[in-house]
């Protein structure tokens, strides 16, 4: 989902510049969205390194099996100060542990025109993300972590304290070298209801601040998310980089 993507727009920008791995066919995508899902996007496909690093900071499966939500985007250019308006439809599905898989699908005049499939920790690190055209022939290509350094314990069921940090390596998902590094540094913020965001979530919230750094270590994006202890997930509110910002406001939602 776009909302959760603290710099993953900026890599796919830049990944679509790069030669990798094949894309799919759009058509064979859209025939079955569930089991493209499943077969690109499952838990076993998350490199066995970074599975353990994750697991020895965070066991803590989700409180919810699936959610969905209707969001308002809206996206301004600072080239031209030119604002525009979408609307997303996102799938949050639990994949087991703190893994959840995404479809977030963008409409225009109520016509989808982009799909973004992932699978994301929390949804704050996206490990994999495909971003689908809907009108192209091909999707572009599969976008995931290969490494992942150690990181601190997540304050699963309550509030974090202080700094969580990432750093990574990134690149097409058969790609075996020439990696790209990457970095997601969070501080968690004060408390909130999460009713805030929504009247139908539960429970407390806690804002979180990030930032984004690429291969040179330079800021690529900042970041607002919300930390929602109820669920055991991470929204993102605001992306801002040097060339656009996107804000992001939470319509409708149903939790199962």
């Amino acid at each position: 989902m776009t909302m959760s993507r603290p710099g993953t727009a900026v890599m796919i920008m830049t990944a679509a510049m790069l030669s990798g791995c094949m894309p799919e066919a759009v058509k064979q995508i859209e025939a079955n969205k569930s089991d493209y899902m499943q077969s690109h996007f499952a838990v076993t496909d998350i490199p066995q390194e970074v599975a353990s690093t994750l697991a020895a900071a965070d066991p803590t499966p989700m409180g919810f099996h699936k959610m969905e939500l209707t969001l308002s985007l809206t996206v301004s250019r600072t080239s031209d100060n030119q604002v525009n308006h979408f609307v997303n439809t996102a799938t949050y599905t639990a994949a087991g542990g703190p893994y959840i898989q995404i479809l977030d699908v963008l409409n225009n005049n109520g016509v989808p025109f982009q799909e973004d499939y992932s699978l994301t920790y929390r949804g704050l690190l996206y490990l994999r993300t495909q971003q689908v055209q809907l009108n192209a022939l091909n999707s572009n290509q599969i976008f995931a972590i290969h490494s992942l350094e150690p990181i601190g314990t997540w304050p699963a069921g309550g509030p974090g304290a202080g700094d969580v940090h990432f750093r990574f390596e990134q690149g097409f998902s058969q790609q075996i070298m020439n990696f790209q590094s990457g970095g997601l540094s969070c501080e968690f913020g004060s408390v909130f209801p999460a009713s805030q965001l929504n009247p139908a979530l539960a429970g407390s919230a806690q804002r979180l601040r990030c930032t984004a750094v690429n291969d040179n270590g330079v800021v690529i994006s900042h970041s607002e998310e919300a930390w929602l202890m109820q669920y055991g997930i991470v929204f993102t509110t605001q992306v801002v980089t040097s060339s656009w910002k996107r804000d992001w406001k939470v319509l409708k939602v149903q939790v199962q």
